[in-house]
């Protein structure tokens, strides 16, 4: 699954599918109204509606985990992060380059 949290309020999207042993493209887009899972190229999720900024927290990002014993065991590679929401056609030339 994967959660976002804003000042407006929080979405989670679940029922991302991989496959085990398999190579995978995962994207996470907010737009400041929309969020949005890309994965291999793909949205998966419906643009799910949420308004506000980032919620800024003193706590660590956490990244392949849910904190409660839930995680991804597996290698992850190129971690990024972007000043501005990428659009579809972004995903799809970086899904491409790699």
């Amino acid at each position: 699954s994967a959660r976002i949290e804003t000042q407006g309020g929080e979405a989670q999207i679940s029922g991302l599918t991989a496959v085990r042993n398999q190579w995978h493209h995962v994207v996470l887009v907010y737009n400041g109204k929309r969020f949005t899972v890309f994965l291999n190229k793909t949205p998966v999720s419906a643009n799910v509606e949420l308004s506000g900024t980032l919620e800024q927290k003193h706590c660590p990002m956490l990244i392949g985990t849910g904190g409660k014993g839930l995680g991804f065991t597996g290698y992850m590679d190129e971690v990024c992060f972007y000043k501005t929401a990428l659009a579809e056609s972004d995903v799809l030339d970086i899904y491409n380059n790699i």
